[in-house]
């Protein structure tokens, strides 16, 4: 009997050492995989962290880079207005938008706003041939003579001179200069309408104007007068008619 109890209680033993040692490799097991787990969710949480930090760096560069167009625009258009003749910055203004002409006793012209604001100041131009400055005023320069200015007080051409003043306007244009070439101007808005090309051109008369690409200027006791064998006429888009 004792040694039938022996032998049940030495099994008993065996099975329970047997459990206990399943358990803890279960345990052991167990532990190993959540780690690996944790590991995999920490990979992903810095991948994220990137992620996001990647994107907060995009975001930061972008009005940088939006700051550059702009600089790089600013720059283009500043080298425009650099390369392209003056002629091109006449803007058209609203019919109740302009300056007026004041001449006030002992003081030079200038060009004041509505409110009476000095626009252009007294003694720039000593003498000013247009009343209602809107887009563009002839004016008399010094160095430069007779010359039309936009707004901003910037130089747009030479005027063709004529009997010792501006040219006047024929059939809404009149005659500008440049290198000693004549072209045409718009009287309502100051656009170069005929570039300057001809070295001989009347006033327009009838649609037409008699114009020359060559010429010769020959004095006449006080006056001027052209010579040339290549005369032809052209209408107001400066295109060749008979």
């Amino acid at each position: 009997m004792n040694k039938l109890f022996k032998i049940v209680f030495a099994t008993a033993m065996i099975i329970f050492a047997l459990s206990c040692s399943s358990e803890q490799d279960n345990k052991n097991i167990k532990n190993d995989k959540e780690p690996k787990q944790e590991q995999k969710d920490v990979h992903k949480y810095e991948q994220k962290q990137e992620t996001e930090q990647e994107l907060k760096q995009e975001k930061e560069q972008e009005p940088e880079q939006e700051l550059k167009q702009e600089n790089g625009q600013e720059q283009q258009i500043g080298m425009s207005a650099i390369n392209h003749p003056a002629e091109n910055k006449i803007i058209e203004y609203p019919a109740d938008d302009y300056l007026l002409l004041s001449e006030a006793e002992d003081e030079a012209p200038r060009y004041i706003d509505k409110a009476g604001n000095e626009i252009i100041q007294s003694g720039e131009y000593y003498m000013c041939f247009t009343d209602t400055f809107r887009n563009y005023a002839i004016v008399a320069d010094d160095k430069k003579g007779y010359i039309a200015i936009n707004r901003k007080n910037q130089f747009l051409f030479k005027i063709f001179v004529y009997d010792n003043g501006p040219d006047y306007v024929s059939e809404g244009l009149f005659r500008i200069t440049k290198n000693k070439k004549i072209g045409y101007a718009d009287a309502k808005t100051g656009k170069i309408v005929i570039k300057p090309i001809y070295q001989a051109a009347y006033p327009f008369e009838n649609g037409i104007a008699t114009v020359a690409l060559t010429a010769k200027t020959i004095k006449d006791d006080e006056h001027y007068m052209w010579k040339s064998d290549n005369w032809i006429k052209i209408n107001k888009k400066g295109k060749q008619v008979k």
